[in-house]
């Protein structure tokens, strides 16, 4: 993991985190984030910003976020 991907994984907000976690595609270059020791950090970190809040307030965030899936061109996909 980098200097600069760590700095960026502690920046992030929880919601910041579950949305990059539930909408970046599974594609290898886009989801290095997601992969070794990056991966393993990412869900710590995520994890442990997310127990610091009350329960009903992540599921508030998971609902806003929600589970959208979008096309490879960025648009919605119903």
């Amino acid at each position: 993991m980098t200097e600069d991907e760590k700095r960026e994984i502690d920046c992030m907000s929880y919601e910041q985190l579950l949305r990059r976690w539930r909408f970046t595609p599974s594609y290898p270059l886009e989801n290095k984030m997601f992969q070794g020791d990056t991966g393993e950090y990412y869900a710590q970190v995520m994890k442990a910003k997310g127990d610091k809040l009350e329960h009903s307030e992540r599921v508030n965030i998971s609902k806003k976020i929600g589970w959208q899936e979008f096309n490879s061109k960025g648009g919605k996909k119903w």
